[in-house]
């Protein structure tokens, strides 16, 4: 028997109550036999990666410095094939995060909150969600009086949808209130996701109980 164990990754610019956030979307994963633990990636890290698998490409993408990432600047790395480091990282990073859509005559790119591999870890970018509570402009109907509240539980459904998939959850669900549902924009996310603050459905926290016990035995 060995314990599951889901490490957060940030980099020093992620802000406490952002960190916060993000630790309470992990909470809800210690229901399951989920241990959790948070780490900041300051220029010694080392010592916090000893035992994360994907360390160095997560390290990589938390730190990024550029003002956008696309799935294809870490692809390859994210498939490092580290079977003896078993601690899983949850990445934040405030980059923007971008997956090229590939159409039939073109190609675009298009914002997204998180990408996620079984077993292998997961990253949520705030890039988005910081727009929320920014005095920025923004489209939709999400702005209101409480946003910054509303952008912290926007990390934190984020961080339990991801990891929902980290821990067995392939594809999206198509029950009605479950919060690993697909979603079809920013906006939709907010309305239909966060504000009503959605949770597993039976079926899902089935799987989700039943990898980690797999990943708890060695199977």
């Amino acid at each position: 028997m060995k314990d599951v164990r889901i490490r957060l990754l940030h980099p020093p610019s992620v802000k406490p109550e952002e960190v916060g956030a993000a630790i309470r979307g992990m909470e809800r994963f210690r229901a399951f036999g989920v241990q959790i633990d948070n780490a900041e990636l300051g220029e010694n890290c080392r010592a916090v990666l000893n035992g994360v698998r994907n360390g160095g490409a997560i390290k990589n993408m938390v730190n990024a410095t550029a003002p956008a990432i696309t799935f294809s600047d870490f692809h390859g790395g994210f498939w490092e094939a580290l079977a003896s480091n078993d601690i899983l990282p949850l990445g934040l990073t405030p980059s923007c995060m971008n997956e090229i859509v590939y159409g039939e005559y073109s190609s675009r790119l298009e914002i997204r909150l998180g990408l996620s591999r079984e077993k292998e870890g997961a990253i949520v970018s705030l890039f988005r969600i910081r727009g929320i509570a920014s005095t920025q402009t923004l489209s939709g109907p999400y702005r209101t009086a409480d946003d910054a509240g509303l952008a912290l539980k926007a990390i934190e459904t984020a961080v339990v949808h991801e990891l929902g998939h980290v821990l067995g959850k392939t594809g999206h669900c198509e029950s009605e209130g479950c919060v690993m549902q697909a979603n079809s924009s920013f906006e939709d996310f907010i309305n239909r996701f966060v504000r009503p603050g959605l949770d597993f459905c039976r079926e899902c926290a089935r799987t989700v109980n039943m990898a980690v016990c797999r990943m708890t035995t060695g199977y």
